[in-house]
């Protein structure tokens, strides 16, 4: 697992030199932290990374409880508490100097299309009707890992 999180780190720090010169705003509110990108991204891949394990776990022991159980049955009791911790976490962490507005947009993308799991979970299961899509274009274009893997 150790390795997992050497190789998040690399790739995040192999991206900064490409997202460098990418533009910020001044429009992040004051109570909200700013981090640099490179700490930001780290961080970023660290939760949501442990947000992917913590799903994993759950459709396993949901599994060993419901061994009929459908794809879309794991969703909810699986999928769904490991992203909500994610999104606290990552509006914890704060946004990403001189990049806030596109982390701000991402979250934002991110926890509507979590509600829209919540009251369809099967739309996890489409890559054409997934409610994460833009979301996770977003957490791709500001150079995100598994943040941009959502499902």
């Amino acid at each position: 697992m150790k390795l997992k999180y050497l190789l998040l780190a690399l790739t995040a720090a192999a991206l900064l030199p490409v997202l460098s010169g990418c533009g910020g705003s001044d429009d992040a509110s004051a109570d909200v932290p700013l981090v640099p990108l490179g700490r930001y991204l780290y961080k970023a891949d660290l939760i949501c990374s442990d947000a992917s394990f913590d799903q994993s776990e759950l459709a396993g022991a949901y599994l060993e409880k419901h061994p009929k159980a459908e794809e879309a049955d794991l969703v909810l009791p699986a999928a769904v508490p490991p992203l909500e911790k994610m999104f606290r976490q990552l509006r914890q962490l704060g946004l990403p100097r001189e990049h806030e507005e596109e982390a701000e947009i991402y979250l934002e993308k991110a926890e509507a299309a979590l509600e829209v799991l919540k009251e369809e979970p099967e739309r996890a299961l489409s890559a054409k009707g997934n409610p994460f899509t833009k979301a996770n274009q977003l957490g791709e274009k500001l150079g995100s890992g598994d943040c941009s893997r959502n499902p």
